[in-house]
């Protein structure tokens, strides 16, 4: 039986960077990963660029995983946005930072990342075994025995589990490690799709399908459970929305359409002119261009593709000219123009999510360890712990960040 100090299961962003932490202490480490090759996730990242990261203050990584943020603190500040930044580019990638803070390879290719990754476990004397997928960890004396095959058996100090999700489970995020932690006494939030286009029960979106609403705000839920997200681009499909917007919001969406069964959407396609502003512009441009068509005025607000739309919801006759259009039709269209109204009804599933929103409880995880608190020497790090974030590299910084706290400690641990 082959004996290590340190194996990590799973060879994605968190399981890499907790390999080179524990590899540059000097444990002998091992990275045990179920796919032909690391991070196969990773490469289809930021549609095959590679979001890395954001270069957004550490507070602002606290903030955007709400309720979670406060147990990422330590790990954020451990190993940070910066550290991985100089870590990747004093290692030969190259980076840029673009809109919002996103940190990408000059390459705009993700394989840019994944073969520095590599390159620091192999300078870490990391070994690597793919197509092995871990079946059973046990306890033992002084250790864990991981059950890879039928009859292979390995034994290490510590162990940590860095499987990922649910997500994309072509990718071999199948919930393997959420598995492995259930039969080790953890406990496993709810799962739920995370960064995941939504469906809707209206069917005129695949009217419009493929038109985008550029910096515009969403208004989601009714009463007491509402909230507002924006400035930022939505895309309609056939099935629905998609887009950074509804990207973002999707995993809290999601959540109240499980409770409530759907959920109603009011997008504000013009969200820099209020109502009233709105009117006095269309009154001052309907004068202006008196016998043009509707059409004609309202492609400066939304793209012309919505516009049939847009006039259909605002009831008006689509043949009608801006210098006949009544108060009241004005009215309906400035209703429609900042209230386009749809109704949630679910998403495309955790299978086509981005992210998996649940996972192992962090109540049950050291914060500044990422040690089990239930099964001393294993430690958890990156999406199977519970909680995620809106898209921006925020997602991918938490991987590094808990990787990189779970292999320094698993290293000192395994060499005490």
């Amino acid at each position: 039986m082959n004996r290590y100090d340190v194996a990590v299961i799973g060879g994605g962003p968190a399981g890499s960077m907790a390999a080179i932490r524990a590899g540059e202490l000097g444990a002998r480490v091992i990275v045990l990963e179920r796919n032909e090759t690391l991070g196969k996730k990773l490469l289809l990242t930021g549609n095959g660029r590679c979001n890395v990261t954001n270069n957004a203050p550490i507070e602002v990584f606290i903030k955007k995983f709400g309720p979670h943020g406060r147990f990422l603190r330590h790990a954020f500040h451990t190993f940070s946005n910066q550290d991985l930044i100089t870590l990747l580019e004093s290692n030969g990638c190259r980076l840029k930072v673009e809109g919002e803070g996103r940190v990408f390879p000059v390459s705009d290719k993700a394989r840019s990342i994944l073969d520095c990754l590599n390159r620091l476990c192999q300078n870490a004397d990391v070994t690597l075994e793919t197509q092995s997928r871990v079946g059973a960890v046990k306890a033992k004396k002084n250790g864990f025995e991981l059950a890879v095959t039928e009859h292979e058996r390995i034994f290490s100090r510590t162990a940590i589990i860095a499987t990922g999700g649910c997500s994309y489970p072509q990718t071999g995020s199948t919930g393997d490690g959420l598995r492995l932690a259930r039969t080790l006494g953890h406990t496993v939030t709810a799962l739920h799709p995370g960064l995941v286009p939504l469906f809707t029960k209206e069917s005129w979106v695949q009217e419009v399908q493929g038109v985008t609403l550029k910096n515009i705000h969403l208004y989601v839920g009714t009463g007491m459970m509402k909230f507002s997200s924006g400035p930022g681009d939505l895309l309609f499909t056939h099935f629905g929305v998609s887009g950074p917007l509804i990207l973002d919001a999707s995993s809290i969406i999601i959540a109240h359409i499980d409770e409530r069964g759907s959920l109603p959407l009011a997008i504000d396609c013009i969200p820099g002119l209020n109502r009233e502003e709105l009117d006095r512009r269309l009154v001052r441009d309907f004068a202006a261009r008196g016998g043009r068509t509707l059409t004609a005025v309202l492609r400066e607000f939304v793209p012309r593709k919505l516009i049939p739309l847009v006039i259909r919801l605002g009831e008006v006759d689509p043949g009608k000219k801006t210098d006949t259009v009544s108060r009241a039709e004005r009215l309906r269209l400035i209703r429609a123009l900042k209230g386009l109204k749809l109704t949630l009804v679910g998403s495309l599933g955790i299978d086509n999510a981005m992210v998996t929103s649940g996972g192992v409880k962090t109540s049950e995880i050291d914060r500044q360890t990422m040690e089990s608190k239930r099964e001393p020497g294993i430690y958890f790090c990156g999406e199977v712990i519970d909680g995620c974030a809106p898209s921006g590299g925020y997602n991918l910084q938490q991987a590094f960040s808990t990787g990189y706290c779970a292999g320094e400690h698993a290293a000192f641990r395994a060499q005490k």
